[in-house]
């Protein structure tokens, strides 16, 4: 019995010490930036596996009429939020990314900007639709931008084939 004691002292001991040695290196990782945010994308990646998918809602601008032929959509690909991210057309503000997606109605001749000049940090897009009236902006395109206001394209329609 006496001997039995003695190796579940050990093991304990064995346990705490280890315990003791990740806890350091977790504490010493956490401090480096690169190790914090690999860590931290490791958790994002962690919890998509488990968390369930939901589609990103879309915000729509406006409604289609006869006069506003096309479409697009535009991505806000990082996890910023997109309230202070705005979409000008003709250098009005028409929306925002609160929704992480929006589409947005043009017509011929009209102006499309970003305005990101409240973010401090990098952010990106991405047009994942294009209605196939719309020349000048194309599916998959990229924009960055940080602390700046962008000239996305003027909008020109084409006639669509059948």
């Amino acid at each position: 019995m006496k001997n039995f004691f003695k190796r579940l002292e050990r093991i304990f001991s064995y346990l705490f010490i280890l315990g003791l040695i990740l806890l350091s290196t977790i504490q010493i990782i956490l401090t480096n930036p690169v190790g914090y945010e690999r860590i931290n994308w490791l958790n994002q990646k962690f919890n998509n596996l488990f968390a369930e998918q939901k589609p990103k809602a879309v915000s729509t601008i406006g409604t289609y009429t006869e006069e506003m032929s096309g479409y697009f959509i535009l991505d806000l690909m990082n996890n910023y939020p997109g309230n202070q991210i705005w979409i000008l057309k003709n250098g009005m503000r028409i929306n925002n990314f609160n929704k992480g997606l929006v589409r947005v109605y043009v017509k011929d001749g009209d102006f499309i900007s970003l305005d990101a000049q409240s973010v401090n940090e990098p952010v990106w897009f991405k047009i994942t639709e294009v209605s196939p009236t719309i020349s000048g902006l194309e599916q998959g395109q990229l924009f960055r931008l940080e602390n700046e206001k962008i000239f996305l394209a003027e909008i020109t329609m084409e006639e669509e084939v059948y």
